[in-house]
């Protein structure tokens, strides 16, 4: 399951690109691509009674909330990033800082200690981090990229998506909390596609076959199949423990931009990219 989770949302950064390089705009590639997975998932539900669990009262209004962070929100930032110039392979290495924000959140709000390794770990994360956003990509010379600053606040959703969503595993099997969050996601993302305008819906006719084929595969398969084997697989094992393995999809992020895209991997990708992983390594093994 994890090599699949790895391999499908490491290919997504290189189909978001796809799509927008072909003049859709961020804003109709979320809703598209939520609308997509949503009713693939509404056919889930209707064929799969086990799946239908009733969503208690108190529970409401947080899945509604998780469903803003796990999708309307991380989506947008990270679509708005990589339309407005953040080349692929750097929207994922931005979005591996994830685990390192989750690290943050468990001491906050699990009240977990932090001992040295991890500020350690943390302090080269987060520089890795301020690298990629403030330094040219070629020479190393300040220059912020807001492009890329824009995809900060995606990773730090994509925590609280992960920390405060894994209590509900509890009580809603994988499948059906990601069904339910999303539902929640795409109902919150009626707003953008009316102030889009008509252009949620032109933009479509943009599209080669190419752009039709990444738009198909980032609403069925990192949409549905990753998500809900991620969450299978959170169900299964701690988190610490899975998100490790998620920094492959970064290396799979990197050579599908290479290979699909030819971008170039740039100085500050390597760097800032070896900072941050290699950083949230170390505050993730806390020492052992």
């Amino acid at each position: 399951m994890l090599a699949a989770v790895i391999l499908l949302w490491g290919l997504a950064f290189a189909a978001i690109k796809q799509v927008t390089n072909e003049g859709v705009s961020w804003a109709a590639l979320t809703v598209w691509r939520f609308v997509l997975g949503s009713g693939i998932f509404a056919v889930f539900l209707a064929v799969t009674p086990r799946a239908r669990v009733r969503v208690e009262r108190k529970d409401l209004g947080p899945l509604i909330v998780l469903g803003f962070l796990g999708f309307t929100g991380y989506h947008l930032f990270l679509n708005y990033g990589e339309a407005t110039g953040a080349p692929s392979g750097s929207a994922a290495l931005i979005i591996a800082a994830a685990p390192a924000f989750m690290v943050v959140l468990a001491v906050t709000h699990l009240k977990e200690r932090l001992p040295a390794s991890r500020v350690l770990g943390l302090g080269v994360a987060f520089l890795g981090l301020g690298a990629m956003v403030l330094l040219n990509p070629q020479s190393l010379q300040l220059g912020l990229s807001p492009a890329l600053a824009a995809i900060v606040p995606a990773a730090v959703m994509a925590a609280f998506y992960a920390v405060y969503g894994k209590p509900y595993l509890r009580k809603y099997p994988p499948f059906t909390y990601v069904a339910y969050t999303m539902f929640a996601g795409t109902a919150l993302l009626l707003p953008v596609a009316a102030w889009n305008g008509p252009s949620t819906v032109t933009d479509l006719g943009r599209l080669t076959a190419a752009g039709w084929a990444a738009l198909l595969f980032l609403g069925i398969f990192p949409t549905v199949v990753a998500y809900g084997l991620w969450f299978r697989v959170l169900q299964r094992i701690p988190a610490s423990a899975a998100a490790p393995y998620i920094y492959v999809s970064t290396v799979v992020a990197l050579l599908g931009g290479l290979l699909l895209l030819a971008e170039p991997i740039t100085a500050t990708m390597v760097l800032g990219g070896a900072m941050v992983i290699g950083g949230v390594y170390v505050a993730q093994r806390d020492g052992h």
